[in-house]
C-alpha cells in the first residue's frame, strides 16, 4: 500500500485491508528502528500514523467499532506521563518516558554503543563519567524550563518555551553541554508569558516525578537525541583518535540494537513484554485483517457479530 493513504485518518483505518499481518503504528519514521529489534521477528509490519489527527482516528476506531481492528498504536509519552491516566485501549500503548529517545539514553547501552563504534570490543568503562556529569547538568539547567513547558502546554495559547531542536541551547554547536544563559532567556520569557497558577501545578507534578524519575526522562526526545548524538561523537573520537560521523539513522539502529539486547531497566521490560504480548493478541485474535481480495468490511464484521 503506498504510504500517501496513511497520511489521512480514513486512510489509516483502511490500512487494515490492505495488510495480511496486523499493523503497530508508530509516531514517526526513526521510531522504526527501535520497535523493530522488538516485535521484527513476529506477524506485524510496523506503519507511520503520521501525526496526530491519524492517531486519534486509530484510537477511535479501536474504541467504536464492534469488530476490533488488527492493528497497535504506540505513542509517546509527552508529558502525560506526569499524570496517572486511564488506559484507552489494551491496544494502545503509551511510553512511559517522553518519547522512544528518551529510552536511548541508559548508561550501559550507550557505553556498548561508545565501544562497538569505536572497534574497541566489549570492555572497559569510557561513558561513566560523562553521563553522569550530563544528567546532573540537565537537572540543574533544565528542570525549571522544563516546568514552563508542562505549563505552557496546558495554556490557551501555547507558548513555545522549549525548542525542538538541541542547537538552540548548547554552549557550542558540538558541545553537548547546555548553555545556562540560553536557558535563562527562555525561562524569563515564559514566565512572562504564563499564569503563575499553571505554573506552580507543573512546578508540583514534575517534582513528584522526578522522586522516581529522572529529568532526562521528561526532556523534549529530540533535544535529548542531540545530546546523545554529540556525547557519542566526542567520547569515540576520544578513543579512536579521529572523528567518525555516524548519522541520526545509524546511531538510532545501533542504540536500540544495544537497548534491546541488555533491557537495561524495568521500563524497558516492560515496554517490550507489553508490545510482544499486544502483537501475539493481535495475531491470535479471530478478526485479524486479511488481503483485500480475501475478506471485507462487511464479511469482517459478520465475523465479529458472531462471537
Amino acid at each position: 500500500m503506498n504510504d500517501v493513504f496513511t497520511r489521512t485518518p480514513t486512510g489509516v483505518v483502511g490500512s487494515r485491508y490492505f495488510f495480511p499481518k496486523p499493523i503497530v503504528w508508530v509516531e514517526g519514521p526513526t521510531d522504526i528502528y527501535f520497535y523493530e529489534p522488538v516485535v521484527g521477528h513476529l506477524n506485524c509490519v510496523i506503519k507511520v500514523f503520521h501525526g496526530s489527527s491519524n492517531a486519534k482516528a486509530l484510537i477511535d476506531a479501536l474504541v467504536e467499532s464492534a469488530c476490533e481492528y488488527p492493528y497497535a498504536v504506540i505513542l509517546d509519552g509527552d508529558y502525560s506521563i506526569l499524570t496517572q491516566r486511564r488506559s484507552l485501549h489494551r491496544w494502545v500503548i503509551v511510553l512511559r518516558r517522553y518519547s522512544f529517545e528518551n529510552y536511548l539514553w541508559e548508561k550501559s547501552s550507550l557505553n556498548r554503543s561508545c565501544l562497538k563504534h569505536a572497534q574497541c570490543g566489549d570492555g572497559g568503562d569510557v561513558i561513566s563519567a560523562e553521563f553522569d556529569r550530563i544528567e546532573a547538568d540537565l537537572l540543574t539547567k533544565m528542570r525549571e524550563a522544563i516546568e514552563l513547558d508542562v505549563a505552557a502546554r496546558r495554556a490557551d495559547p501555547a507558548p513555545k518555551v522549549i525548542p525542538d531542536r538541541v542547537e538552540a541551547l548548547l554552549t557550542k554547536p558540538e558541545s553537548p553541554d547546555i548553555c545556562p544563559v540560553k536557558v535563562a532567556k527562555i525561562v524569563t520569557d515564559a514566565k512572562e508569558a504564563l499564569d503563575a497558577e499553571l505554573i506552580m501545578q507543573a512546578r508540583s507534578e514534575v517534582r513528584l516525578f522526578l522522586q522516581t524519575g529522572r529529568i532526562s526522562w521528561l526532556l523534549n526526545g529530540h533535544v535529548l537525541f542531540g545530546i546523545i548524538q554529540r556525547m557519542f561523537t566526542q567520547i569515540t573520537t576520544q578513543i579512536r583518535g579521529k572523528k567518525v560521523i555516524l548519522n541520526d539513522d545509524g546511531l538510532t539502529q545501533l542504540l536500540a540494537e544495544m537497548v534491546w539486547r541488555s533491557i537495561p531497566s524495568n521500563e524497558h521490560q516492560r515496554l517490550r513484554r507489553k508490545l510482544v504480548s499486544v502483537v501475539r493478541e493481535l495475531n491470535n485474535a479471530s478478526n485479524v485483517a486479511y488481503p483485500l481480495h480475501q475478506t471485507s468490511e462487511p464479511q469482517c464484521k459478520k465475523r465479529c457479530e458472531k462471537r
